[in-house]
Parts: structure tokens; C-alpha cells; sequence
């Protein structure tokens, strides 16, 4: 076995078990660790990493410990992009680790670029370290300014336990983040993960809410079992227009997804010529001009109105032959003989 093999688990336990050769080896790099000790912060190139650092990114939590009996200061040291070593040790998830670091005077909400700790531990699925930086009294809604809360980040990363323990522990499912605003809910549709989204629906979050990005984002990535789920809900607006203008169909129909173009069509208030109040487009078009052939026949067969122009004076017709999508030209012809 390695002299320094990394005992120091992802749950907590802990090395004192480690070969007294290891131990010894962890001695000798204290003793070499004088110079990273001394060295100031602001002075520390960018990515360079001192000894702490180094060993809480490889889990070394032994040597983390020896260093903080020598210096205690270390659990501040940041590393040269400012990283907190809190964070360091959130981001590859060794729970024993963020214990010791807590437990010895880490600011447990120090951020980097606002990302906080319980924001890294949810995003990359360390649950038990969530679970941890809870307990030591983290701030659930703790705001990063690139991607929202920790119930954001748990959703971003597909992390549906850590997402789960967070609503049950109080996060605000409610919480938007960017330009346009989006919720958690909108970032589980955008990604198509159907159990977060029924999750988030069944603790309360607004299929309705202002922007209805959820529907938009479900539609234009092709997450049919997530369109689905959202339009079993009475407030849903099946024609909701969002910061682009368009409608779930518009975008359905323009990237391509029959099936969910289909399931839209099957929805009583679906308006299959909703027009794009910016250039004018119709569903129909906006698949004419993609050359999405299946999702003209579509909308031609449910009685798509196939002579509506854009703001440019362009029928879907046109915009196909420009293009040199002849199936969808013979397709549309078809219906002008």
C-alpha cells in the first residue's frame, strides 16, 4: 500500500489506523511545508496549490490534521483563484475533511465568486457533506450569482437525493436565478428529469409562474414525459409565450420533436398558429424553414394554416425552398394544389 494511500473516507471515517510509515511520511511533509506555510495568500500565483491544499483535494485527511496541530491558521488559506479550502474540501467531498475544517474555525459560508460550500457539495452529489454543512448551520438559500441556490446547483448537477434532502430541510423552491428568471423547476424541465420536476411540482413549485420557462425548456429539448407531467396541471398556459416569444410549440415544432409537437396538438387551447410577435413566425413555419419534414406533415395534418407570412413577407414554403428542404417544399405544395 502506498506510504501516503488515501484512507480518508467520502463518509467520514477516519485514519488513525494509518501505518506508522505513513505517519511518518505526513511528519516529514509538515516539516517541508514551512515555506507554503509562511507564504501570504494575496502572493500565491494563480493555481498554485500550498501542502494544505494539496492534501484536502487528494483526501489526505491525516495530513490535514497535522497541518492544522501546526498552524491553524491554514483554514483559511485560499488557493490562488481565492477558493476557500472549505470549498476545496466541499468540491471533492470528503466528509471527515469538512468536519475537521469546520470544527476548527472555517467561516463555513466563505465564498468564491459567491459560491459557498453547501452550494459545491450539491452540486457535484456529495450528500453526506451536505447533509453535514447543514447540521453545522449553512445557509440553505445561500445565493451564487452564476447559478442560483444550493437547490439549483442540486438540480443542475441531476443530484435528485440532494435536491429532495434540501426541499425537506426548507429551500425555497420558489428562488429565481438569471435573466430571464429561472426556478428550480425550470432548470429540472430544461434538463428533462421527470422525478425532479414531479418532485418539485408536488412540493408546490408554479407550472404558472411568470415566465412559464419550464414548459418552453421541457418542449425545446424534447423532454416529452416532462411536457407531459406539466400539462397535467390546471395552471399551465400551453401558450405561454417566453423571452423569446415563442410558444412550447413554436419551439417543439422548430427543433424538431414530433412527439412533443404531437402532445402539445392534443392539448384543448393549443393555438397551432400562434404567431412570434418579433419576426412573425408561426409553429409551421419555424418547422419549414429547420426542414423538420415530420413536424410539417404534422401541423399540415391538424390543420396548420400554411399561407401565413413572417414579419419578412416569407411563407413556410418559401423559407423551405430557400433553404433546399424539398421534402417539406413537396409537402407544402401538396396542400397549395
Amino acid at each position: 500500500m502506498p506510504l501516503l494511500d488515501n484512507t480518508s473516507s467520502k463518509t467520514g471515517s477516519s485514519d488513525t489506523n494509518r501505518p506508522a510509515s505513513a505517519l511518518a511520511v505526513a511528519l516529514t511533509l509538515v516539516s517541508l511545508s514551512t515555506y507554503a506555510g509562511q507564504q501570504d495568500n494575496a502572493e500565491r500565483d494563480w493555481g498554485q496549490t500550498s501542502l494544505f491544499l494539496w492534501a484536502i483535494q487528494c483526501g489526505h485527511e491525516a495530513v490535514v490534521q497535522l497541518l492544522l496541530t501546526g498552524n491553524v491558521m491554514h483554514v483559511k488559506e485560499m488557493d490562488g483563484q481565492g477558493k476557500p479550502a472549505l470549498q476545496l474540501a466541499a468540491e471533492v467531498g470528503y466528509e471527515g475533511i469538512v468536519r475537521l475544517l469546520v470544527e476548527k474555525g472555517a467561516d463555513i459560508e466563505a465564498d468564491y465568486n459567491n459560491k459557498t460550500a453547501l452550494y459545491c457539495a450539491a452540486y457535484y452529489g456529495h450528500e453526506s457533506v451536505v447533509r453535514l454543512l447543514l447540521e453545522k448551520g449553512a445557509e440553505i438559500n445561500g445565493w451564487w450569482a452564476y447559478k442560483g441556490t444550493p437547490l439549483h446547483g442540486a438540480v443542475w448537477g441531476e443530484n435528485e437525493a440532494i435536491a429532495r434532502l434540501l426541499i425537506e430541510k426548507g429551500a425555497d423552491i420558489t428562488l429565481e436565478w438569471g435573466n430571464p428568471s429561472w426556478t428550480a423547476l425550470d432548470f429540472a424541465a430544461e434538463r428533462g428529469l421527470e422525478v425532479l420536476v414531479q418532485l418539485l411540482l408536488e412540493k408546490g413549485a408554479n407550472v404558472g409562474a411568470k415566465t412559464h420557462e419550464a414548459l418552453h425548456m421541457a418542449a425545446k429539448g424534447g423532454h416529452e414525459a416532462v411536457v407531459r407531467l406539466l400539462l397535467e396541471w390546471d395552471n399551465v398556459d400551453v401558450n405561454s409565450t417566453d423571452w423569446y416569444d415563442q410558444t412550447p410549440l413554436s419551439h417543439a415544432a422548430r427543433a424538431g420533436h414530433d412527439a412533443v409537437v404531437r402532445l402539445l396538438l392534443e392539448h384543448k387551447d393549443v393555438d397551432i398558429n400562434s404567431k412570434n410577435r418579433m419576426d412573425g413566425k408561426t409553429p409551421l413555419i419555424y418547422a419549414a424553414e429547420a426542414g423538420r419534414d415530420a413536424v410539417v406533415r404534422l401541423l399540415l395534418e391538424k390543420g396548420a394554416r400554411f399561407k401565413e407570412r413572417d414579419e419578412k413577407g416569407q411563407t413556410a414554403l418559401q423559407l423551405a425552398s430557400g433553404n433546399g428542404h424539398n421534402i417539406v417544399v413537396r409537402l407544402l405544395e401538396s396542400k397549395c394544389i
